[in-house]
This record gives structure tokens, C-alpha cells and sequence, in this order.
């Protein structure tokens, strides 16, 4: 597979850089090719296929007279960032003037070892991972929060920006998560049909269970109360022989005297 060069033209002055295989971050902050007068904002470049992203929270880059969010960019194509101008040159390699175009993928597939990752679909991943963890960056969540209430989320902008501001995360920890994340994606379907609506059950006679027994310690809780009031009044000499007697009274019963039959 061949390399792919990235041309920076700036202030009359020209010079290239070759992108790494897979993405290539350009511009300020931590990126690995440097671009000066962009401040911190960056270009995130894929080689295979040729795309960029736009990652920042500056004036956008243009390509073809219009601004560049996310772009696939044509053999053709050039940015034009900043008074700057970004062109891409393929440098072919020898094995891929002899290779049939269908071969390449397969060859990728066996030197891996396994199926190739569609990066764009990782990416999104790990920052809502990221998310979840609670290291992505408060202030870029914000912004990205507000628009998707205005309509205006760009997922892959977003993922970018979030992955690139958030703060250290070990590994182990995001590693453990997202397996918990497949285990709970893999438990999903048993919430379905018989045995969900069995769990669903199960749920609800807890459900009753718990109110039945918050009920009774309430009831316990306020005939405590009632007594100790009783008790403490009767000690103050407070009789209550008057009060059962109506009530007895009322219901036509008459009040047993101490010592007859």
C-alpha cells in the first residue's frame, strides 16, 4: 500500500508531510503535523479512504467553496484553511501496479489476523464510553448537548472532539466497561417474551411486598407513638377510665367493675 503525502502551502512557502496509516491529526494543540494560525483547532486526515474532519471550534475549513464539517475528498480535491492550502498526493507502491484490485482486502484481512474495523463506528463508541466513565470534558459536552436540541449534532465531529478533550482514562477501565457493555447487549433479548415477562412479574410482587412492609412499619411507628403519649399523659394523672366507658357505652356494652363476678 502506498503513502499518502499531505502539501502544506503557507505564506508562499511549501513543504510535505507524510500521513501516518490510519489517521493523521493536523494542525495546533497536540496534533502530529503542525499547521501555525489555526490556534488549537485540528484536521483529523484518513488515508484509506482519503477523509477529513474537522475537529474545533473555529472558522471551518473550505474545499470546493464550501465549508468542510466532514469530507471524502476526490483525487483532485485540495482545503483551503486559514490562507492555507492542504493538497494530498498518492505515492503508489510497486505490489499495487502487479496486485488485482480485489485482492488488497483480503491480503489486509490475513495480515491482521481479523476483520477490519470500520473506524468511524469505533470512534463513536469510545466517546460515548468515555462519556459513561465521566472523563469526557464538561464544557464539550455541554456544546454538543445543546446541538442536538438545535438539530445540529454532527456525530463524528462530536466523537472526535470529546475523545480528543477528554481527560486520561486507564485503559483496564474502558476495557471493563465496554464489556459490560456487551454483556448487557447480549442479555437484552432474554427481557423479551416469556422469561421478561416472568422478570416483569417477579418485579411487581417485590413491588407489593415492599409496600405491604413500608406500610406495617408505618402503622407500628405511629402506634408506638400513640402509647408512649398514653403512658407519658397518664403518668401526669390523665385518666382514660371516662373515655373507654363512652366508648364501651356506645356500643352498648357496660364497663366490668373491679371485684364482682
Amino acid at each position: 500500500m502506498g503513502s499518502t503525502w499531505l502539501i502544506i502551502t503557507q505564506a508562499g512557502a511549501t513543504r510535505r508531510a507524510r500521513l501516518a496509516p490510519g489517521q493523521t491529526r493536523v494542525g495546533g494543540g497536540d496534533a502530529e503535523v503542525t499547521v501555525h494560525g489555526v490556534g488549537s483547532d485540528q484536521l483529523h486526515v484518513w488515508d484509506q479512504p482519503l477523509r477529513v474532519v474537522f475537529a474545533g471550534t473555529g472558522a471551518p475549513p473550505f474545499c470546493g467553496g464550501k465549508p468542510v464539517v466532514e469530507r471524502l475528498l476526490g483525487p483532485d480535491e485540495w482545503i483551503e484553511w486559514a490562507g492555507i492550502r492542504l493538497d494530498f498526493e498518492r505515492e503508489a507502491a510497486l505490489e499495487e501496479l502487479h496486485s488485482p484490485p480485489a485482492a488488497a482486502p483480503r491480503a489486509a484481512e490475513e495480515e491482521g489476523g481479523q476483520h477490519p474495523i470500520d473506524h468511524r463506528t469505533w470512534r463513536r463508541v469510545q466517546a460515548g464510553l468515555l462519556i459513561d466513565l465521566g472523563a469526557a470534558d464538561k464544557k464539550a459536552m455541554k456544546r454538543w448537548q445543546e446541538t442536538v436540541v438545535a438539530g445540529s449534532f454532527e456525530v463524528d465531529v462530536a466523537s472526535e472532539e470529546i475523545i480528543r478533550s477528554a481527560r486520561e482514562l486507564d485503559t483496564v477501565l474502558l476495557r471493563d466497561r465496554a464489556g459490560r457493555l456487551m454483556r448487557d447487549f447480549l442479555m437484552e433479548p432474554l427481557t423479551r417474551g416469556l422469561r421478561g415477562a416472568g422478570r416483569a412479574a417477579r418485579q411487581r410482587v417485590k413491588g407489593v411486598f415492599a409496600m405491604i412492609l413500608s406500610q406495617g412499619l408505618a402503622l407500628l411507628v405511629y402506634s408506638l407513638i400513640v402509647l408512649l403519649s398514653m403512658l407519658f399523659l397518664r403518668i401526669k394523672g390523665t385518666s382514660y377510665d371516662g373515655f373507654f366507658d363512652a366508648i364501651l357505652g356506645f356500643f352498648g356494652a357496660s364497663p366490668g367493675v373491679p371485684g364482682s363476678p
